[in-house]
């Protein structure tokens, strides 16, 4: 019995449920010696203060307690800016390039909707 090779394939996608959309604006990471590449995408923002400390300007002690304080203080801080990283991953060098092109293919289409169309 002769089987005749497939003319399509179909792809089925399995979607986690707790999967998240994420917002990068970078990545780091590089070839490692087996010929993969590590790849971790992170979103950079200003960091939120560990602690803030504020002089106290004015103390109602009477029905309840309400206290003001100044809206400048001192801000103690992890660093200027937080790199939060969203995802981490490792590809081979065909998949790279295979994404690479694909991201290619996106930039030029983005580009064109935009009007700047040129190669």
């Amino acid at each position: 019995m002769d089987k005749k090779p497939k003319e399509k394939i179909v792809f089925k996608y399995v979607i986690p449920d707790g999967i998240r959309d994420c917002f990068i604006n970078g990545a780091f990471g590089g070839a490692n010696q087996s010929g993969h590449i590590n790849a971790h995408f992170y979103y950079e923002r200003p960091a939120i203060p560990q602690k803030s400390t504020h002089k106290i300007v004015t103390r109602l002690e009477k029905v309840g307690t309400s206290v003001e304080y100044a809206k400048e203080g001192e801000i103690e801080s992890g660093g200027d800016l937080v790199r939060f990283v969203q995802s981490s991953i490792v590809m081979d060098l065909t998949t790279a390039i295979s994404i690479r092109d694909w991201l290619d293919k996106q930039i030029k289409l983005i580009k064109l909707w935009q009007g700047n169309g040129k190669k």
